[in-house]
């Protein structure tokens, strides 16, 4: 029925569901059921959190891909040109972004970009780690502390 090229990520994301109901059959235990509850109620609260940081991570990724994007002349092509960020591409800057928020970044990348924009991308790059770490940070701390 499925196609053999998608039966592999179909079970990846298959077997990602199954543990993850195996967490709620865990609720007939007592030492698990308030740890399961507890979980349901934050993920139910964080809902509203979620749809903000969403907005915030693909409104940076966006900023970064359009800072470091490739500009293509026939020149660079000709010289070889290799774009030295992974902020080049729209997925990859997305997946640069995300990294970001989990601290998985290389500093040197904003330091070492051309000049016309080695500050500005410096300036987005402080004010993404201080948006993500302390003020969405603390939304979060604060919704799943009010859940209790």
């Amino acid at each position: 029925i499925l196609d053999s090229r998608y039966r592999f990520p179909v079970a990846a994301i298959t077997v990602l569901f199954v543990w993850g109901k195996l967490i709620f059959y865990f609720r007939m235990f007592q030492s698990f059921a308030f740890l399961v509850r507890a979980i349901v109620q934050i993920l139910s609260n964080v809902r509203a959190f979620l749809i903000i940081l969403l907005i915030v991570l693909l409104g940076f990724a966006n900023s970064f891909y359009f800072l470091f994007r490739p500009v293509s002349t026939t020149a660079d092509f000709r010289s070889g040109f290799q774009p030295g960020t992974d902020f080049n591409t729209v997925d990859g800057s997305l997946m640069s972004t995300v990294s970001l928020m989990f601290g998985g970044f290389d500093y040197r990348l904003f330091l070492d970009a051309e000049e016309n924009i080695k500050v500005i991308s410096s300036i987005l790059f402080a004010l993404y780690m201080f948006v993500m770490a302390v003020i969405l940070l603390n939304v979060v701390i604060a919704i799943a502390n009010d859940s209790f």
